[in-house]
């Protein structure tokens, strides 16, 4: 299996948000609010968090929120 190219991966990533909303009309379990929320969560709050830590890391917590977020 081949690596992917600079244009696969800005093409996929251009799809993320409709992959996302796909997503959330599929798997009811969850508000697409709370979903979306916990999305943004991982993108952009958890990877400062974990960066500022000395020796980067996860909380238990946070890798609860992150696994309720996958699934």
């Amino acid at each position: 299996m081949g690596s992917l190219s600079s244009d696969e991966c800005r093409r996929l990533l251009s799809a993320y948000e409709t992959a996302l909303a796909a997503r959330i009309e599929t798997h009811r379990s969850k508000s697409a609010g709370e979903l979306v929320r916990l999305d943004s969560w991982r993108l952009n709050e958890l990877p400062k968090a974990v960066r500022t830590r000395a020796s980067p890391f996860m909380t238990k917590n946070e890798l609860e929120k992150l696994m309720e977020c996958k699934l």
